[in-house]
Order: structure tokens, then C-alpha cells, then sequence
């Protein structure tokens, strides 16, 4: 996961970004409308998926949080990646399945590339 804003956002004039910077913007995230708790304050607004914020973050409304592989597929170069000391960061994920119904060609290819990354 990284941090990213549209080509034209302001935040992309910042050679190092802080906290306080991002808290001059809107943040766009994913609201999935679980575990809400974790919900940000302030400027906010969200979409139930990662190309609705994409799509967002490159029209200028704000900074987002996305997946790297989903920008670099799906961002047609309308992203920039902020500069943050504590960005990247890494998430966790569990790969699951039944015995009785194993993945199929597309769960197969998911675990190898999530294999190959160190992922799993």
C-alpha cells in the first residue's frame, strides 16, 4: 500500500510529506462498512471499492491509500506516489480454501504471485 494523489494535486510539490500536510486534504478511502471504528475524522470522504477512490484521487479530490499493484495496472500514469517516511507499508492477508472446493486457475495464479512477493 502507498499514498497517491492526482498529477495536478498540491501535495505533489512536497519533496517529503507529514502528517500534518495530509491533514490539509481530503482523505479518500475505502469504506467497506466493517469494522467502522477504524473510520478517519475530518476532511473524508469514501467509496465502497478501489477504483471508485482511484478514480477520485486522480481527478484531484484528494489523497488515497491504494494498493501498488492496482495503481500500476489500472492508473494510467494519473497517480504520483507521495514520499512519506513511513510509507510503504506492507499488509497481511491469509489465502483460505475448502479441501473439497480448492482454487481454481485464477485462486492458483493469486497464491503464486503472492508467493513469489513473500507474501504468503
Amino acid at each position: 500500500m502507498a499514498l497517491y494523489v492526482g498529477r495536478k494535486h498540491p501535495l505533489t510539490l512536497l519533496e517529503n510529506v507529514e502528517e500534518a500536510h495530509l491533514a490539509r486534504y481530503r482523505n479518500l478511502y475505502l469504506n467497506t462498512h466493517v469494522g467502522s471504528e477504524n473510520k478517519p475524522h475530518g476532511n473524508v470522504w469514501s467509496a465502497s471499492d478501489y477504483f471508485m477512490i482511484l478514480e477520485m484521487a486522480e481527478e484531484g479530490f484528494g489523497w488515497a491509500e491504494l494498493p501498488r499493484s492496482l495503481v500500476k495496472q489500472y492508473g494510467r500514469g494519473r497517480l504520483v506516489e507521495l514520499k512519506m517516511k513511513t510509507w510503504p507499508r506492507h499488509i497481511s492477508s491469509d489465502a483460505v480454501w475448502s479441501k473439497l472446493h480448492p482454487p481454481g486457475p485464477a485462486g492458483f495464479w493469486l497464491l503464486d504471485e503472492l508467493l513469489k512477493t513473500g507474501s504468503l
